[in-house]
């Protein structure tokens, strides 16, 4: 692993972690006493949209999608951190909507306003984030 031990408090993105090759579980528990906020976003693997640029390395490269339609252990991640936290720590949905170049712009923008829509509703309803 290239993580190294970090003393001061910092905000977590497990998401980044993943699109280098990291495992975000491992990252989060080795962080958890240090994030004071995080931000939650997912990763789909760069098939789903074959259109689009991705973020990362190889051969950790990835597309950012809606929360719940990739393969992040969001649930998993949330629950860490709770243990360590409590509800004494800052959430953002980052919800990243992949620039497909095959869409016309009003359907992009109708494409993201899905994405806002799906992940809304998964942080309330999955991750029992009100």
């Amino acid at each position: 692993s290239t993580l190294f031990p970090y003393t001061a408090l910092f905000r977590s993105d497990s998401s980044n972690f993943y699109s280098v090759g990291e495992d975000p579980l491992e990252a989060v528990k080795m962080f958890a006493d240090k994030i004071v906020c995080t931000h939650l976003k997912d990763v789909c693997p760069p098939e789903k949209y074959p259109d689009a640029g991705t973020f990362g390395i190889e051969p950790y490269k990835t597309h950012f999608c809606a929360l719940g339609d990739g393969k992040m252990p969001l649930k998993e991640i949330m629950e860490i951190i709770k243990k360590e936290k409590g509800d004494n720590f800052n959430i953002t949905l980052e919800i990243h909507t992949p620039c497909r170049k095959s869409l016309p712009e009003s359907d992009l923008l109708s494409f993201e306003i899905e994405n806002v829509n799906k992940s809304i509703k998964y942080a309330r309803e999955i991750l029992g984030i009100s």
